[in-house]
């Protein structure tokens, strides 16, 4: 069974926000986070 997830805008730019500051942590760490 698969599920649709709804991302809103501000959830989606905190999450990009921590895969920036995950990738400066450690290269390739930001998409592991993801």
């Amino acid at each position: 069974m698969s599920y649709n997830v709804i991302v809103s805008e501000l959830a989606r730019l905190d999450i990009e926000d921590a895969i920036e500051w995950y990738s400066a942590k450690q290269k390739g760490l930001g998409q592991k986070f993801l």
